[in-house]
């Protein structure tokens, strides 16, 4: 995937309204360099198969529909069980792993941080869902 475009999906899917494109323009901007910079390579450009490991880009073209259907699955999740059901905890920890796997390690770090200082309000700063979520935080800073 370009990273152009890959910059431009994760400025769409950002949570700050003031991080996302200011109108339809800026993004139809982007999206024809975009095409410009496809069609000057040729089709030999290809994207490979995804990377593993933390801090590592997802080069799929699947994963900022994998993000978007994630943050989906977390606003349900929340609205049928409430923001401090296990189910609800889990689904933003795998958010915050997506998050992190698609390059945006700061994002991921950011995501598993604010998770953890919600669980220590909620359940306390010693319990294991906290733990969990500065673990995770800790692993993608390290990444």
């Amino acid at each position: 995937m370009p990273a152009t475009l890959e910059k431009l999906i994760m400025a769409l899917l950002a949570k700050d309204p003031e991080h996302r494109p200011h109108n339809a323009r800026a993004v139809v901007r982007v999206i024809k360099e975009v095409e410009q910079d496809l069609d000057a390579s040729g089709p030999e450009r290809r994207a490979d198969g995804p990377s593993q490991g933390p801090g590592a880009p997802m080069s799929d073209n699947g994963f900022a529909d994998q993000l978007s259907a994630a943050e989906l699955a977390v606003r349900q999740l929340v609205w049928k069980h409430g923001k401090d059901h296990a189910l609800v905890i889990t689904a933003r920890m795998e958010l915050a792993d997506l998050t992190g796997h698609s390059g945006d390690v700061r994002g991921a770090a950011k995501l598993y941080d604010r998770l953890g200082r919600d669980c220590s309000a909620w359940f306390g700063p010693g319990h294991s869902r906290t733990l969990d979520a500065f673990e995770g935080m800790a692993r993608w800073v390290s990444a």
